[in-house]
């Protein structure tokens, strides 16, 4: 997990860093890297490679939203949080998704806690299902799974560009996968990463495909993607 942290106060940058060392110690991510930079600028050259980014609103002459934004158009799956002595920006910050916007009095407290909600986020996107097919082992990256559809006796995952048939019961692979999914009906699991809509009882994903929500399962599924927007998806 790599780690990027601008401001243009150190002092505040290494009480940070300090604080995430902690956490991710505690949290068992032992692949990580931590680096600060004190003007969005250097940070700007090597944006792809890092998966993290706590920033704050006023950097100098530098807007953080604005910085993000040109961000977002390159590096769309970073998680950016916001960190400022500001409430006025909250608003304003919507515009790149934020996972978090905390305030500096608030490190300690609020921002531990949402630190640590962000941490159990990345772990989630990067977890790994293993599944056997056609004698083969695969370990799959769950967060580039689009579908996994019961077909008969087998499930099908749809992964990346590729598909992996293997039997296993849905109901066995539920119990393995990220909060981020959610079963839509009885042969159909979702990846809420995918999903550009949601409205009654049909989802649309971003490739414009449409799954329906069976009658059993549609409060299920509007309360799981309510929680996933608020979790920063």
């Amino acid at each position: 997990m790599k780690i990027a942290i601008v401001d243009d106060d150190s002092v505040f940058m290494d009480e940070v860093k300090d604080i995430i060392v902690e956490r991710i110690t505690k949290v068992g991510i032992t692949d990580y890297s931590i680096s600060t930079f004190s003007s969005p600028e250097q940070l700007l050259v090597d944006i792809h490679s890092f998966d993290l980014l706590i920033i704050d609103v006023e950097i100098n002459q530098y807007n953080g939203i604005s910085i993000c934004d040109q961000i977002r158009k390159s590096n769309t799956d970073i998680i950016i949080m916001f960190i400022s002595s500001y409430t006025t920006y909250v608003f304003n910050s919507f515009i790149v998704s934020p996972f978090s916007y905390i305030l500096k009095k608030d490190l300690n407290t609020k921002g531990i806690s949402e630190i640590d909600r962000c941490l159990q986020f990345y772990m989630n996107k990067n977890k790994i299902i293993k599944i056997s097919s056609f004698g083969i082992e695969y370990s799959l990256v769950q967060r580039d799974i689009k579908l996994i559809s019961k077909m008969s006796d087998k499930c099908v995952f749809y992964y990346n560009d590729k598909q992996f048939e293997s039997r296993i019961n849905l109901k066995d692979i539920l119990m393995d996968l990220s909060p981020f999914f959610v079963q839509i009906n009885k042969s159909d699991i979702i990846n809420l990463n995918f999903v550009s809509d949601i409205h009654k009882d049909e989802i649309t994903l971003n490739s414009e495909e449409k799954y329906y929500i069976s009658r059993r399962k549609i409060k299920d599924v509007h309360e799981k993607w309510m929680q996933f927007l608020r979790d920063g998806g």
